[in-house]
């Protein structure tokens, strides 16, 4: 069975979730970074989408429960003769679950993705509970 897939139904998800949005909900952004959030037991990753960038031109900060993920993709040198790339300032904004372990946050850019790990906090982790039998 096909089933339609409906994007709004995804970002809706992920807003719920993480409730993601712009820094400035009045002005649009020059572009927006495409990015992917994943979760198992014991983290949540982002993978956000930056081909081209290095990472100096990046930066990431958490406020309060706040990340947020900040950069500016610039025209390289020489003159364009046709463009569709998005550049010039991006800012993308999370609020944070309270299970992430806001201290041990970690970021790490590989071929144009950076991954920005997110552990979730000990007492969040499921734990086995043995039964014992009684006699």
């Amino acid at each position: 069975m096909l089933i339609r897939w409906t994007p709004w139904q995804t970002k809706a998800h992920l807003d719920r979730v993480f409730h993601t949005w712009n820094a400035d909900q009045t002005t649009a952004p020059a572009w927006q970074p495409l990015v992917d959030i994943y979760e198992d037991a014991e983290r949540y990753q982002l993978l956000v989408d930056l081909p081209g960038m290095k990472q100096d031109d990046v930066s990431i900060s958490i406020e309060k429960n706040q990340l947020g993920i900040r950069g500016e993709r610039r025209d390289p040198e020489g003159t364009a003769t046709h463009r569709e790339r998005p550049r010039g300032v991006f800012e993308r904004l999370f609020t944070l679950p309270p299970l992430v372990d806001c201290e041990r946050v970690t970021a790490a850019m590989d071929a144009g993705v950076l991954t920005v790990t997110l552990p979730k906090k000990a007492e969040a982790k499921a734990r086995q509970i043995p039964v014992n039998v009684v006699s």
